[in-house]
């Protein structure tokens, strides 16, 4: 008799947990609100494309074949600004020296000394380019 009632107790207790595993969980009272999407960005206006066309690229052809292409920041920023030497393999970043008549980076020893349309680029004092003139645009 004790077998029977505690078999049946354990079948109860089993039902019990079955069916409050299965019992659906209450409704919310109100579905949650969706986000409103943002509105979608113009497509066709870049947010740097004043930026980027206010840039002056040079390219500057010098003794020996080689080449170096100058990417001078805008007028606005000219004083404050770096500019972006890619020579042979290698990029550098120089910023304008107090004078303003050349541009250094002082971690490497790089200096950069456009004249006109004349360019001279050094590194730890010695030439890295030499006679450097720039090209004309369109040829």
């Amino acid at each position: 008799m004790i077998r029977f009632a505690l078999s049946a107790a354990a079948s109860l207790l089993l039902a019990a947990a079955a069916h409050a595993e299965t019992k659906p969980a209450e409704k919310p009272a109100a579905p949650p609100k969706a986000e409103k999407p943002a509105p979608k960005a113009d497509k066709t206006a870049k947010p740097d494309a004043k930026a980027a066309a206010a840039r002056k690229r040079v390219t500057y052809a010098c003794d020996g074949g080689v080449t170096m292409t100058v990417t001078y920041p805008p007028e606005a920023q000219a004083k404050t600004g770096r500019v972006k030497i890619a020579f042979k393999d290698t990029t550098y970043f120089v910023r304008p020296t107090p004078g303003g008549d050349k541009w250094e980076n002082k971690n490497i020893k790089l200096v950069f000394q456009p004249k006109g349309e004349e360019a001279a680029i050094e590194r730890e004092g010695k030439p890295l380019a030499e006679k450097c003139k720039a090209a004309k645009p369109g040829s």
